[in-house]
């Protein structure tokens, strides 16, 4: 009985998905879900981890703006002055290796 449970925890909830416990993938499906809700609103279809956000104008500076508080209050991630780079908000693969690298 208890194996069934372990499986169907794993089961993903997208179809064609696999189930991923690994942090920074938890770590880039909110960001992405943020990004899609906030800044696209809704209209995040082939929003992907490697999506150029600065780039292409999904994320200017009241975004950044919007990124930091959603990290702070969300993710408990205070992003510090320094880090507040092009590179860091780039895309979601840099963010979330960003959220990664400040937390304790």
């Amino acid at each position: 009985m208890g194996s069934e449970t372990k499986q169907a925890a794993s089961v993903p909830d997208v179809p064609g998905e696999t189930a991923n416990t690994d942090p920074i993938h938890a770590v880039r499906e909110q960001l992405r879900a943020f990004i899609g809700r906030e800044l696209l609103r809704g209209q995040d279809q082939g929003l992907g981890d490697d999506t150029p956000l600065l780039e292409l104008g999904i994320v200017d500076s009241m975004g950044i703006v919007l990124l930091t508080t959603f990290l702070e209050k969300e993710l408990a991630t205070v992003v510090p002055p320094d880090d507040l780079t092009a590179d860091n908000f780039a895309n979601v693969t840099a963010l979330a290796s960003l959220i990664m690298r400040l937390r304790p």
